[in-house]
């Protein structure tokens, strides 16, 4: 059988024909395996936004926070804590497309610094970020995701292992 694609790689056009075989399966279960573990990342997020107290949305994009922030003080009365222990916070981030664990930590060196890391079975993606500010807040954390999203992560990610510093 022959098949005839046409794909758009960066600034050109390429057209391939072929016979259908060993390298069109792989690719077909490759893509296969990576669209049904994002259908479980987006299972997975909606099943945690329906028993979270908290489901933000920031843009087009929602969040479920994991620990509060510095900027929430009726929270943070609660919890009997104050706003200089939240150094770091933890955010289950649904990008439109599929689901991050955007992990951020305050106290680091200027400029942002990120590093990115599939876990989990089905793999999860993993950003960690050095926030150079002491404490993280909401605020911050906006300002953190539109940088990520401004340079094409985490649809851009798929590899392992990423660190890379954001610009100002």
């Amino acid at each position: 059988m022959v098949f005839e694609t046409a794909s758009k790689l960066p600034g050109r056009l390429v057209r391939s024909s072929g016979v259908i075989g060993k390298t069109f399966c792989f690719w077909h279960l490759r893509m296969t395996t990576f669209s049904r573990q994002r259908k479980f990342r987006l299972r997975s997020f909606e099943s945690r936004a329906a028993h979270a107290r908290d489901v933000r949305t920031y843009r087009a994009w929602r969040y479920v926070t994991v620990h509060p922030f510095a900027d929430e003080p009726e929270l943070l009365a609660r919890l009997s804590m104050s706003p200089d222990d939240c150094r770091s916070a933890d955010v289950w981030w649904h990008t439109g497309t599929d689901v991050v664990l955007l992990q951020t930590s305050a106290g680091g060196d200027p400029p942002f610094a990120i590093k990115m890391r599939w876990f989990g079975q089905p793999p999860i993606l993993s950003i960690v970020a050095e926030l150079p500010h002491p404490t993280t807040t909401i605020a911050r954390l906006h300002e953190l995701m539109d940088r990520i999203a401004a340079h094409g992560l985490p649809r851009r990610c798929r590899d392992r292992g990423i660190r890379m510093v954001l610009p100002s």
